[in-house]
């Protein structure tokens, strides 16, 4: 079936544009420098320039990549940029559900927020170290996972205003039809 303009059109420069009318520019003028926050996929696209904005407003960064070199190089890039030295890396797969349990176990006791950005595109079916599709794994499960073991420290990070949880998604997955039957084939 064939999208809706109102959505199609909703991404890249030009919805970007057409948005951008009805922002107000005093919503970013905040500091969030007593504020921690996870950003998964956060070495390129949407993640880093998550992780790059809120360094500019002085919180506390914690980017997770898979890839060591591309996270570093991230992270230096992010502290140049914003001039902000709160910003930290971990290593994490999160369609491996025990690599997931062991970024839970290295995080803070107190977090502000928990951005889930990271994601990827295969398309030859590749099952996760435990047996799941990796998309389902790395979109689905892993995400699932962190957020459940990450609810304690959540709770604390409201006890100093709130905190949240917020799923990234692009256009792409416009692409393509959901087939629950499919999701662990």
């Amino acid at each position: 079936s064939a999208l809706d303009a109102s959505i199609v059109f909703s991404f890249g420069k030009s919805g970007y544009r057409r948005h951008s009318q009805h922002f107000d520019a005093s919503d970013l003028e905040v500091d969030l420098s007593a504020l921690t926050f996870v950003v998964t996929g956060a070495n390129s696209g949407i993640g880093y320039q998550t992780a790059l904005g809120l360094a500019h407003l002085g919180a506390r960064i914690i980017m997770v990549c898979r890839n060591q070199d591309r996270g570093e190089m991230a992270k230096a890039r992010i502290i140049d940029e914003s001039g902000n030295g709160r910003v930290t890396l971990e290593l994490a797969d999160l369609s491996d559900h025990d690599a997931v349990r062991r970024l839970a176990s290295n995080l803070p006791d107190v977090i502000h927020g928990l951005v889930h950005n990271a994601g990827n595109m295969v398309h030859e079916p590749i099952a996760s170290p435990q047996g799941v599709e990796l998309i389902t794994a790395l979109h689905l499960t892993g995400p699932y996972l962190l957020t459940r073991l990450m609810i304690p420290a959540l709770e604390a990070g409201a006890q100093s205003g709130r905190s949240r949880v917020v799923f990234v998604s692009s256009g792409g997955m416009y692409g393509a039809k959901l087939e629950p039957a499919e999701l662990n084939q």
